[in-house]
């Protein structure tokens, strides 16, 4: 069997003719289709195990039909470092000056979340959230809760959904390939490419979403612990502001969130 049988194999496995999907117009490299939405999350399971076969990495892109709108500037080199942090937090912490006097971007990252968090500067009260408690059981293991198949929670989702396969080696890099520009907020694709690299080798963690709008994650390896999870959700909270700021108001909320999460979500205003 080749590599493209197999793909062709696993999509009828699930009633899905891979003659319909076609190669992007804007990216030779990717082939979109419609999928009934019941369909995609064990399709995307399915050639996401397939993938070092393959080398053809499944993406699930939500109800709008997938555009490429190449970014418009060029990309400047991107690293994830502790220079890094150093940097956007100084900058993060000068433009919350007035809501958050003294903050130092010095300090170690544990204090900067305790005191960012006390300053109570994402709340929509602009009051300290309560201090909830980390959980100590987790929810029974099932499939990912991915926003792009629509309000699962509520056991609602899309009929159909996009779907795209991305001839790659190197899953981290779809945000750059697919051109994903997001928000006004939204750093450069090559900077989520480098997130992306730096948490697959932690965590596991691979796109399995990509729309318009924003990008999620399936985590293999979750944080299991409290620290693990801040330390994690101190690392979010550089890179995707919003879902701190427009989300779970506190950084120490992201982190119970994340903990034991197959699935992570980011998106910019």
């Amino acid at each position: 069997m080749t590599d493209r049988d197999l793909i062709r194999e696993l999509f009828r496995d699930h009633g899905i003719d891979l003659s319909t999907f076609e190669l992007d117009a804007g990216q030779p490299r990717i082939r979109n289709g419609i999928v009934a939405g019941r369909s995609a999350i064990p399709l995307w399971m399915a050639l996401r195990e397939a993938f070092p076969r393959t080398g053809m990495w499944p993406l699930i892109r939500g109800e709008e039909k997938p555009e490429y709108d190449h970014y418009p500037i060029p990309l400047q080199p991107y690293s994830v470092n502790e220079e890094m942090f150093a940097k956007v937090l100084q900058e993060r912490f000068e433009s919350l000056e007035e809501y958050g006097e003294g903050l130092d971007a010095s300090k170690p990252w544990e204090q900067i979340v305790q005191e960012v968090d006390a300053a109570g500067l994402y709340t929509f009260s602009g009051r300290p959230s309560a201090r909830k408690p980390f959980p100590t059981m987790s929810l029974p293991a099932g499939l990912p809760r991915f926003h792009a198949m629509g309000d699962q929670q509520r056991n609602r989702i899309h009929e159909t959904v996009w779907f795209s396969i991305v001839e790659t080696e190197d899953p981290s890099i779809v945000p750059e390939l697919a051109a994903f520009s997001g928000g006004e907020d939204c750093p450069p694709p090559n900077a989520i490419t480098e997130w992306l690299r730096r948490w697959a080798a932690s965590h596991g963690a691979v796109p399995a979403c990509l729309t318009r709008d924003y990008v999620e994650c399936f985590v293999e390896r979750p944080p299991q612990n409290e620290r693990d999870s801040m330390r994690l959700a101190f690392e979010q909270w550089i890179f995707c502001e919003d879902i701190v700021g427009q989300g779970t108001q506190s950084i120490r909320d992201l982190a119970i969130a994340l903990w034991k999460a197959p699935e992570w979500y980011f998106w910019w205003d």
